[in-house]
């Protein structure tokens, strides 16, 4: 008696702790779901792609220009300018590329149209190699929206980070916490979604740590990247652009490879494209404000040239 009791305590015990953790995590959902955002959340970087698909419903039907990347595209591209240049609503829809460049498609695939929109892709090297679904910045995103949809695609690995960021988030308003706005935050963006708040202030100390494991070409990860744009913007339609990531000439130690990586890439566009040229992929460190890739006040009119020369070329 005492081995049949014995045997079924470890089954019985588990499934009280799968009860436990589904209670814990439906109270988790309804607070999530109904409880206010902290100021502090209110102005998370994290925000900006909500507020961006609103940037995509305000120009609905019209003749776009989609700027689909992170923050070197975010930081470094005016879609301001460009928009004035071109006479057509331009979209900066950059933030950060470590949610995922699947995920970022995801997310706004709903409502871009194929008929009318130019996506323009400006991948950054580290980040096409990743395609795990799940990443902190995606979570954050999925947690800031508040939607009881998103819980139909968010990553199992997102759940607990939903969990510890309500709790936080309970905390930040019990203890009145404002966003400290250094440099990134939500209101950083213009209507265009700009990231401006950068703009003018002192260059910052790259990470010596990133330029030392920079590796420009990654054969496995620019085939799937390959695929996917292939099975996802290109396949189904949609008129693409690829114009190449620019970075600190620190970064840039390997000339020929990045050439080549870049060369694969634009070679993926659909709407006529200019060759890439290593003048063009490697610029002064003056240029730069904290990252390989973040342009600053010096820097944004070169990229926004560079921007100019390509798109006027895509919509002949």
């Amino acid at each position: 008696m005492r081995s049949s009791i014995s045997s079924s305590s470890p089954p019985v015990t588990l499934a009280l702790y799968i009860v436990v953790a589904a209670l814990l995590y439906a109270a988790s959902v309804a607070v999530w779901l109904s409880m206010p955002l902290s100021e502090r959340n209110k102005e998370n970087l994290f925000f900006a792609p909500l507020d961006n698909i609103e940037r995509l419903e305000k120009h609905a039907g019209e003749k776009r220009i989609v700027l689909l990347g992170g923050s070197s595209m975010g930081l470094s591209v005016s879609a301001e300018t460009l928009s004035k240049q071109l006479n057509r609503p331009v979209i900066n829809l950059g933030v950060h590329a470590g949610i995922g460049y699947a995920n970022l498609w995801d997310f706004y695939k709903p409502y871009l149209n194929k008929e009318t929109d130019l996506i323009v892709l400006s991948p950054e090297y580290e980040f096409i190699k990743k395609t795990s679904r799940r990443s902190n910045e995606y979570c954050d995103v999925l947690f800031l929206s508040q939607n009881i949809q998103t819980l139909e695609k968010m990553p199992l690995g997102c759940w607990p980070n939903l969990a510890v960021k309500t709790g936080l988030n309970l905390i930040q308003l019990s203890l009145h916490q404002t966003h400290p706005k250094d440099v990134y935050f939500r209101t950083g963006f213009n209507a265009h979604g700009d990231m401006v708040s950068h703009l003018g202030l002192p260059n910052r100390r790259i990470n010596a740590r990133d330029i030392a494991r920079f590796e420009p070409y990654d054969a496995k990860g620019l085939a799937q990247y390959e695929a996917f744009v292939r099975h996802e913007i290109t396949g189904p339609g949609y008129k693409m652009l690829l114009v190449p990531v620019s970075i600190s000439e620190d970064f840039c130690k390997d000339k020929e490879k990045i050439l080549e990586m870049q060369q694969a890439l634009v070679a993926l566009s659909t709407a006529p494209a200019k060759p890439p040229v290593i003048d063009d992929l490697c610029l002064s460190r003056d240029y730069f404000f904290d990252t390989a890739y973040h342009m600053n006040l010096q820097g944004r009119p070169l990229k926004a040239r560079a921007y100019l020369e390509s798109l006027k070329r895509a919509l002949q």
